[in-house]
């Protein structure tokens, strides 16, 4: 839904200037995170920390309302559990925060599909508080598709809450503003808790990125460079928008020298405490590295390390031989968990899921490579001898062509008078000439 922020707020006029959070003394530290104590009870708001200007959106906040901003290094689910069984005559939860298909983010931990079962002793006793009452979920997109429905089912099932949410985008997106919590578990009559000001005037959400790569053939001898290119949907925040990129092989980023790369638009996320180690996959297997996006068309350029034979690259004990064939490789980005993105950096992106991916072969020299697919074209399918007419072959093939050509056979199956000519010639392919032998 919104764009999170780790260190600026930027300040907006504010419609209920009662609500406006000036005095911070009004807000207490509660297992690490921060519950309003001036306001009754009725409701209960949880905001995760990361939102993009959370004093506007807490000033907006209709009357009659705990609130609960989650602590980005704390598990979200827990602190949310600890709030409801504090406050247990409550009438409505809301829930504040990014969001994607089915997945919910809450301070450093993740709810969706894959970790509801970890989290059903907890929302069980969210049952006990929420059994019949209003849950409304304000995540981009939580409700979209087969995941985002199954999703919101098994929440039901588990909290026994009438629940709210969107199968789009939550908050301004393109131009537009869009509070519309379409998708019902139950039946919902609690309104949305910001003001009409806010919603009119919000210009929070996470920008959504696609990947492709510019290059389909890359080889370590001939130190060529590789292109990955990322593009949003709209412009990102002036912090950046991060998101992860990784492959399907352990060690493929120690294929890249990402000391010397040159990007446009982007940077590098830096591990502390050491800003030039990049790996972020689960392992540490040196198959992740995560990017900051800072423009709305961003692109990195990295050449390829000729890597050593029969090495352990990632200190995992497998031994990676990368030099014996051409391997095909899928590089996907993905979504970071806010708690995740490092301070001062840029905000969580959602990911196109329609461009998420793309391919590139590596090969350790040109003799790897596998033999080109060849493909011909004709312009002119009818010849008529008499007209003298004419026809120009094209011929183009999937990958370059290797060192000293390709030999192919071109064939006319038609059926000639002995004094006719037919075409029966071996070529070879060779860039940038196309010879007759």
């Amino acid at each position: 839904m919104f764009q999170a922020t780790s260190s600026q707020v930027t300040k907006f006029p504010s419609h209920n200037k009662k609500a406006m959070v000036k005095d911070k003394s009004i807000l207490k530290t509660v297992n690490g995170s921060f519950v309003s104590s001036s306001l009754s009870n009725d409701t209960l708001v949880v905001i995760d920390s990361r939102v993009k200007d959370l004093e506007f959106l807490i000033a907006e906040i209709k009357p009659r309302t705990q609130l609960l901003v989650l602590h980005p290094q704390l598990d979200g689910v827990s602190q949310i559990t600890e709030a409801l069984a504090t406050h247990p005559n409550i009438s409505s939860l809301h829930l504040i925060s990014h969001g994607s298909s089915g997945c919910l983010y809450l301070g450093n931990s993740q709810l969706n599909l894959e970790t509801i079962a970890k989290h059903s002793s907890q929302l069980k006793l969210w049952s006990e508080v929420l059994q019949q009452k209003d849950v409304l979920i304000y995540g981009c997109e939580v409700a979209q598709g087969p995941m985002g429905h199954l999703f919101l089912q098994q929440l039901h099932q588990l909290t026994g809450a009438n629940l709210a949410a969107s199968e789009a985008k939550v908050g301004y997106t393109s131009g537009n503003s869009n509070w519309d919590l379409e998708a019902y578990f139950g039946e919902v009559r609690t309104d949305i808790i910001f003001s009409n000001y806010l919603q009119a005037n919000y210009r929070g959400h996470f920008a959504e990125v696609s990947f492709d790569i510019t290059t389909d053939l890359a080889i370590e001898t001939n130190e060529d460079q590789v292109t990955l290119n990322f593009t949003l949907d709209e412009a990102p925040p002036p912090e950046g928008t991060v998101v992860v990129l990784s492959a399907n092989e352990s060690a493929s980023i120690n294929r890249f020298d990402l000391g010397g790369f040159s990007g446009d638009g982007l940077e590098l996320v830096g591990i502390a405490p050491n800003p030039l180690f990049f790996d972020v996959s689960p392992n540490m297997d040196f198959g992740a590295f995560a990017i900051n996006i800072r423009e709305q068309n961003a692109s990195i350029t990295v050449t390829l390390l000729e890597t050593p034979t029969d090495e352990d690259l990632n200190g995992d004990g497998t031994i990676e031989d990368f030099a014996n064939i051409a391997e095909d490789i899928t590089w996907t980005i993905s979504e970071i968990a806010p708690g995740d993105v490092p301070a001062g950096l840029g905000t969580p992106g959602t990911i196109n899921p329609t461009a998420d991916s793309d391919n590139i072969i590596i090969a350790d020299n040109p003799s790897q490579l596998p033999s080109p697919t060849v493909g011909m074209t004709v312009s002119e399918n009818l010849l008529i001898e008499d007209e003298g007419s004419e026809t120009t072959i094209t011929f183009t093939l999937d990958q370059p062509a290797p060192t000293g050509g390709l030999l192919v056979s071109i064939s006319n199956k038609a059926s000639f008078f002995p004094w006719q000519t037919s075409m029966l010639l071996p070529l070879l392919l060779k860039p940038p000439l196309l010879t007759l032998l």
